[in-house]
C-alpha cells in the first residue's frame, strides 16, 4: 500500500514521491508493478523495489539522511540494497537522473558494468544517443570501475559509457578514461572511441582521442588511433 501516517524514510526505506505523470513501482514483495495515478503519489523503497517510467514521467526518491535520487523521463532503477551502511542501486535505462549521495557510501551500477561509488557528492546521468553521460556535480571524488575502464571523477569531470555490456571485459582494469570517451569491447581488441575531448591511459602512456576518433588497443603494448 502507499506511506501512511508513519511517512518517514528510515536506514533501510526511502520515500518515493510520484511528481508528474505516470510512474510504474513494484514492491519487493509484489510481483507486478503498479502504475501511480495523481491521486496516489507516495510509497516506500527498500531492497528489491523497483521503479520504471515508460513514458513521461517524473520522481523523486528521498532517504532518511538527505541522499535522493531524481529522475526525469523513461527510466528503470532497482534498489539493490538499502542500509545503515551502504545504498546499492542498478539503473538500466534513464533519460536524465540525478543521484545524490550523503555520508554512506552510493554505489551505482550501469547496464555495461560500470559501478561508481560516492559519498557526500552527487552525479548527473544523462541519455546522449549510444551512451550515458556521467557527470561529477559534487564536490567529492566519484570512482568509477568495469566496462568504463577505472578512474576517478574530480570536480566537473565527465565519462561517457555505452549503454550495454561489451563482449568481453578485457583491459578493462587497465584503462583509465577521462573526458566524452567510452569504450566497446571486439573482436579485434578493445576500441576507445573519441568525443569532444577525452583521453585514455594505457599502463602509464596517455593518448589523446579526439571527437571522430578511437583507440584500438590489442595488447597491453600494441595500440594504434583509428580516424
Amino acid at each position: 500500500g502507499g506511506v501512511g501516517a508513519d511517512g518517514r524514510a528510515t536506514a533501510d526505506r526511502a520515500v518515493l514521491v510520484r511528481v508528474s505523470d505516470r510512474v510504474w513501482f513494484l514492491d519487493a514483495e509484489e510481483t507486478a508493478f503498479i502504475p501511480l495515478a495523481f491521486y496516489d503519489r507516495f510509497r516506500f523503497l527498500r531492497t528489491g523495489s523497483r521503479i520504471e517510467v515508460r513514458g513521461r514521467g517524473e520522481y523523486q526518491a528521498v532517504m532518511y539522511d538527505g541522499s535522493s535520487v531524481r529522475s526525469n523521463g523513461p527510466s528503470s532503477l532497482t534498489v539493490v540494497h538499502m542500509g545503515e551502511q551502504e545504498v546499492v542501486m542498478q539503473i538500466d535505462n534513464l533519460e536524465q537522473m540525478w543521484v545524490t549521495a550523503a555520508v554512506r557510501p552510493t554505489r551505482v551500477r550501469l547496464p555495461d558494468g560500470t559501478e561508481l561509488v560516492f559519498v557526500e557528492g552527487q552525479i548527473r546521468l544523462e541519455n546522449v544517443g549510444d551512451r550515458f553521460r556521467v557527470s561529477n556535480e559534487g564536490s567529492s571524488v566519484v570512482t568509477f570501475s568495469g566496462s568504463a575502464g577505472q578512474g576517478e571523477l574530480d570536480g566537473p569531470e565527465f565519462i561517457s559509457v555505452w549503454k550495454e555490456r561489451p563482449d568481453t571485459d578485457v583491459l578493462a582494469q587497465q584503462l583509465q578514461l577521462s573526458g566524452d570517451v567510452s569504450m566497446v569491447q571486439g573482436v579485434d581488441g578493445t576500441e576507445v572511441r573519441g568525443g569532444r575531448s577525452g583521453g585514455v591511459v594505457v599502463t602509464g602512456a596517455r593518448f589523446s582521442v579526439e571527437q571522430g576518433s578511437s583507440l584500438v588497443i590489442k595488447s597491453l603494448g600494441s595500440a594504434r588511433n583509428r580516424q
